[in-house]
């Protein structure tokens, strides 16, 4: 994954407020994989000016010479301290000097500050406080001293001399930097692989060491990777400490168990997403704000810690009556195992206005319900729900302003309900819910189903559903354009704690309330900036649901169903595969970019949001106005633009699927700005378009006729027929004909298809290719084909499996090529798997036995002369002694590319030649047929081929697709071959909208 530029522009423009140019504010430094705290409005002499100042005593000159180019906050590590950091450009010479301030002190200085402070911080912890993830730190303080921690371990390993040997071993290469500068991309990848082997050998004694100290601190190594130095070690609780003082250890965290699965609490939403490893939100604190409190008991017996009334005495509700507040609740922490919360996790923090209903609460109630709630001394919460509604003309103003306040200026994120029609008889969003910085939620029915496909908009015109018309000639929606609710959640017959069972945007509201604890307690970034956890939901929220008439609306919905599963996927900070997250501040007249890298075809959700700044103000005129007007633009990799310009929304967002490959550039652009600065928080999703495509036929003649249809144009260059019902004499083939620009196509032994006539008919190639000999494809067959092209039909073959792939390789590749690809021939897994690899480097696929190397094969590698050969499969396919062998044809090292099995074989593959391909071909692992036809489409493509059961998806192509996330799936085969049950795991797995 590679983390996109992050930068701010100048703007010198002729605005309304003059041609003046602006200082830069970006505010948001990469720290730990989350974005810090941002900087708040600096007093007289600000940084910028200090800044200058500092370099003209320090570098020489005057102020003005030093232009200041970019500038965000910087953490201290093991404090909540910060620093001004800044870069600046010397206008004389060009050079960009680097500048800390710490406003505490008033101290500023070059990157040495930064890493004294940090310095004197770890002065006062210990190693593991130092080291370890707060996890961990948790797990060791509450775990007997004799439990077992699983850790993941990382090392300190000194690599410099490790690849110092292969860059002298290259004297052939131009070095720079450590790497070679080099013409073609199969030798960056061939020295890129070396440098790989060269570290691991190097992090060989680190790992032993370690093996050896945490066998003598009673524990042992229970997984080391072969990429990184890390490796996993399960020791006794009370012997962290002493593996954490190790010199050789960087940095030690808890292991997590990554195993999918769905609760019952909110299947639509995917609440249990990692089966409660990390998804359970612990110990963050959600509020539930109602009229009543919620009852400690049941699924619910502790996880209620605090609570409050306004009233002075805990009002509960009467028996007979539904309890709605512990309804609300248990969808947030319940610890039923059947029916569990979104986030059995988090703490409940109880407050209610005594008692009552929306006919007989005052606003003074509500707001000193969720006072108490949000105050330190109080309820302390993370995250306030507000399941409950005022119905006045235009909503109650100062519960309204309130919470936007509470948003703002506390920094505490809110959740609303956006009423249901049935309790009102009007589709009107309620108050809170009408607040500008308020996650207001409306419904969506998910029918019951953890699937997304039959999920509809709780909406029946005059009986019951969301609310979602935002009143017009308010103070908030002066121009019209407001819309909420920002996401939805499932609202019908939702059951959670004790067997409460109800309907309503009541219980859509805490589920999103749950996964905001969730991504809090994944992300405590974020608990300070509710406008960066807004857009993160906003954004994940990927899944659009249709009226129940089948038509889109999004002023129903807002920007979609809330997953908590791709909530969780967007804390990277920065760009990676699934999208990621940004949060900062900006100035007046500042434009902030963000770039992300996109492939054809994926959709891509973008979501800017800030706040409101409405409390507080006696002016009329100024009050429910938005201090900046923001507007967002998206620049596709083609140049085209998509954009969101609305005026009365603290919130932007957009929807496209990218029109090529590359990177599209996020603007951030101000239509007005009253400010002086304005947090925001920006998140981007990208996943996967539509179902996974599924090619095929009737039979394996008709799957193959199929493919070809969807890849190759008519008069294509060529054309391969082999057999359809063995598979030696075409394992080689499919490099040569993606190569080539044909297919493959399948035919009987002495009779040609109709399926297979139907497609040559089509293609009309210019010539046609039989594999094999006439036992296997005869001379009628080679007969009838010469009525479907208007060139020659040749047959390539040989004496055995052997000599005809090596007659294919004779026929296709000239010597010298860049690769050659050894598989067995005595399965056909590993052969194919290698087949788009092998047309992605113009390289032939040849065959040899398990134990031996064929003469044909050893004559044909003698001819090709390879800079490289890579073997397939592992040495029970193909021993070391033929390893050995044939590394007398190569100067490079020959190269095995094997897993445990054929889908871990496949999975090697991809892994060496593959990062972001346009698609990924599946087809089964079972028998030949299908994969033969897909190896020259996939090739052309520049997609891996995987391999798949016919009702799973292995666990390494799971991790393999989560790491290519390609746009597209092609399917390959019927559904006896890959049944829908794989094609639904693809759906969750990519995140089918």
């Amino acid at each position: 994954m590679r983390k996109a530029d992050l930068y701010v522009e100048r703007r010198r423009d002729g605005s309304r407020r003059g041609a003046r140019g602006h200082a830069i504010l970006l505010t948001g430094l990469v720290v730990g994989g989350s974005l810090a705290m941002p900087a708040t409005s600096w007093a007289a002499d600000p940084p910028g000016v200090e800044g200058q100042r500092h370099l003209a005593e320090t570098v020489g000159g005057f102020p003005n010479d030093f232009e200041l180019l970019y500038e965000r906050t910087a953490a201290v590590e093991h404090t909540d301290a910060t620093l001004w950091a800044a870069k600046f450009v010397d206008h004389r010479t060009g050079e960009i000097h680097t500048v800390y301030h710490e406003p505490q002190t008033g101290a500023v200085a070059g990157t040495e500050l930064q890493v004294q402070r940090t310095a004197d911080a770890e002065a006062r912890l210990s190693s593991l406080e130092i080291k370890a993830d707060d996890e961990l730190q948790r797990a060791v303080a509450t775990k007997a001293t004799d439990a077992t921690v699983a850790i993941g371990v990382w090392l300190e390993v000194d690599v410099d001399a490790a690849e110092r040997a292969v860059i002298d071993s290259h004297s052939e290469l131009s070095w720079d930097g450590g790497r070679p500068l080099v013409d073609d991309l199969e030798t960056a990848r061939s020295i890129r692989a070396e440098l790989a082997l060269a570290r691991a050998g190097a992090r060989a004694s680190a790992l032993a060491q370690l093996r050896a100290d945490a066998e003598a601190l009673g524990g042992s190594i229970g997984y080391a990777s072969t990429n990184a130095p890390l490796a996993y070690v399960d020791l006794p609780a009370d012997r962290v400490e002493e593996l954490a003082a190790m010199p050789a250890v960087s940095s030690l965290g808890l292991e997590r168990t990554w195993t999918t699965a769905m609760s019952a609490a909110g299947p639509a939403v995917q609440a249990n997403w990692t089966g409660g490893s990390e998804d359970r939100g612990t110990g963050v604190r959600v509020a539930v704000v109602e009229y009543h409190n919620v009852r400690n008991v049941g699924d619910l017996a502790g996880r209620v810690v605090a609570s409050y009334s306004a009233s002075g005495s805990l009002a509960y509700t009467s028996a007979g009556t539904f309890d709605h507040p512990t309804w609300v609740a248990g969808a947030i922490a319940s610890q039923n195992d059947s029916y569990p919360g979104v986030a059995p996790g988090a703490f409940i923090v109880s407050a209610s206005t005594g008692g009552g209903g929306a006919s007989l609460t005052r606003d003074r109630q509500i707001i000193a319900a969720a006072d108490w709630a949000a105050s330190s001394s109080g309820g302390d919460a993370d995250v306030v729900n507000a399941s409950i509604g005022q119905d006045t003309a235009t909503g109650s103003e100062e519960a309204r302003r309130y919470f936007d306040a509470l948003v703002n200026e506390d920094g505490r994120l809110a959740v609303a309900a956006a009423g249901n029609y049935a309790t009102f008889g009007h589709w009107d969003i309620l108050s809170p819910g009408t607040a500008y910085n308020v996650l207001t939620v409306g419904g969506i029915d998910d029918r019951g189903s953890a699937g997304r496909t039959d999920d509809r908009i709780w909406y029946y015109p005059g009986s019951n559903g969301s609310n979602y018309r935002d009143p017009t000639g308010t103070a908030w929606n002066l121009r019209g354009d407001y819309n909420k609710p920002n996401v939805s959640a499932p609202a019908p017959l939702v059951r959670t704690a004790n067997g409460l069972t109800a309907s309503g945007t009541s219980i859509a509201s805490p589920i999103v309330a749950g996964i905001a604890a969730q991504v809090i307690s994944r992300l405590p970034s974020v608990a300070l900036r509710p406008e960066a956890t807004r857009a993160i939901i906003m954004a994940g929220a990927i899944n659009r649901s249709p009226m129940p008439d089948g038509s889109k609306n999004a002023d129903h919905e807002g920007t979609g169903t809330a997953s908590a599963l791709w909530a969780n996927r967007l804390l990277t900070a920065g760009d990676a595969g699934y999208g990621g997250h940004r949060m900062g501040s900006m100035t007046e007249g500042q434009l902030v970019t963000q770039e992300i890298a996109v492939v054809a075809g994926q959709k891509v959700k973008v979501v800017l949001s800030w706040n409101s700044r409405t409390s507080g103000s006696t002016i009329a005129t100024r009050t429910d106005r938005l201090t900046a007007d923001l507007d967002l633009r998206v620049v596709q990799p083609d140049g085209s633009i998509v954009g969101s310009y609305t005026f009365d929304n603290n919130y932007e967002w957009v929807e496209f699927t990218a029109s090529r490959s590359g990177t599209a550039r996020i603007e951030l652009r101000q239509a007005r700005f009253d400010a002086t600065s304005e947090r925001y928080g920006l998140a981007w999703s990208k996943w996967s378009v539509g179902t996974p495509i599924r090619l095929s036929g009737t039979d394996r003649y008709a799957t193959a006729a199929a493919v070809s249809r969807s890849y190759f144009g008519a008069n294509a260059p060529v054309a391969y027929v082999a057999t359809g019902l063995n598979f030696p004499d075409a394992l080689a083939a499919g490099a040569a004909a993606g190569v080539q620009g044909g297919p493959i196509l399948l035919t009987a032994t002495s009779s040609l298809p109709q399926a297979t006539r139907d497609e040559l008919t089509r293609l009309r190639p210019q010539r046609i290719v039989v594999l094999g000999g006439t036992s296997v494809v005869t001379s009628t067959v080679s007969g009838t084909l010469e009525a479907y092209t208007d060139g020659p039909v040749t047959r390539l073959a040989g004496v055995d499996r052997y000599a005809t792939a090596a007659a294919v390789s004779r026929a296709v590749f000239a010597s010298g090529v860049a690769a050659a690809f050894v598989a067995t021939g005595e399965s056909f897994p590993d052969a194919l798997s290698a087949g788009p690899a092998a047309v992605k480097v113009r390289g032939p696929v040849l065959l040899t036995a398990r134990g031996s190397t064929p003469q044909a094969l050893r004559d044909e590698l003698a001819r090709l002369k390879p800079q490289r050969i890579y073997l397939l499969g592992g040495t029970s396919a193909v021993t070391d002694a033929v390893k050995q062998t044939i590394q007398g044809y190569t100067a490079a090292p020959v190269v095995r590319l094997s897993g445990a099995d054929r889908f871990a074989t496949a999975v090697a593959v991809s892994k060496t030649f593959f990062s972001r391909p346009p698609a990924v071909h599946l087809a089964t692992g079972m028998n030949f047929p299908d994969a033969l036809s897909a190896v020259p489409a996939a090739g052309r493509a520049g997609a891996p081929l995987l391999l798949v059961g016919q009702s799973s998806l292995p666990n390494p192509v799971r991790t393999e697709l989560t790491r290519l996330f390609p746009p597209r799936c092609y399917v390959i085969g019927g559904t006896a071959v890959i049944g829908n049950t794989v094609v639904s795991q693809l759906n969750a797995l990519l995140g089918k909208p």
